[in-house]
Order: structure tokens, then C-alpha cells, then sequence
């Protein structure tokens, strides 16, 4: 889309001495284009934003994945003591 508004800016600065009676309607579009640049500008910063936050959210989903394999890991670590202990126990006299 800039290249087109390049292009056209060119086209422009050529024909400037050819005023001609469609001069209003290039300069319309010529503004029309600026507006839609500026548009897709905005966008393109909601979109890198999102993919941030996206990004940020994946990372915590990440943690929160190995805090629970480490909290399996710890259950299962404490579990494998308890049946030593009760092993123990009844070995006792």
C-alpha cells in the first residue's frame, strides 16, 4: 500500500503541470490512500501487541506446566518416602 501511495505521489508530481479536470479526484485518493495507511499502521501495531501478549501468555502457561511437573515430581517423591516409612514399620517388632 505505501508503494502505491509512492507511485501515485510520483504520477502526481509528473502530471502537475497537466492540470486536468481530474485533479480533485487524484488528490481525493491521494488522501483516501494516507487514511488507509495510516489505518493499516494502527492495526499492524494492535497486531504486534496481541502477538506479544500471546507470546507473554504461552511463556506463563510454560511455567505453569512445570510448576505442576515439579509439584508431581515433589508428590511423588513424598509418597515414595511415606511407603518406605510404613515399609519400615512393619518390619518393626
Amino acid at each position: 500500500v505505501a508503494s502505491l501511495g509512492v507511485a501515485l505521489g510520483a504520477l502526481a508530481a509528473v502530471n502537475a503541470a497537466d492540470a486536468g479536470p481530474n485533479d480533485g479526484e487524484i488528490a481525493a485518493l491521494h488522501d483516501e490512500i494516507a487514511a488507509e495507511e495510516a489505518e493499516i499502521a494502527v492495526l499492524a501495531q494492535q497486531v504486534g501487541t496481541a502477538e506479544q501478549q500471546v507470546s507473554d501468555l504461552l511463556a506463563l502457561i510454560a511455567e505453569g506446566d512445570q510448576a505442576i511437573m515439579n509439584l508431581e515430581a515433589d508428590i511423588a517423591e513424598a509418597g515414595a518416602r511415606v511407603a518406605a516409612e510404613e515399609h519400615e514399620l512393619q518390619v518393626l517388632p
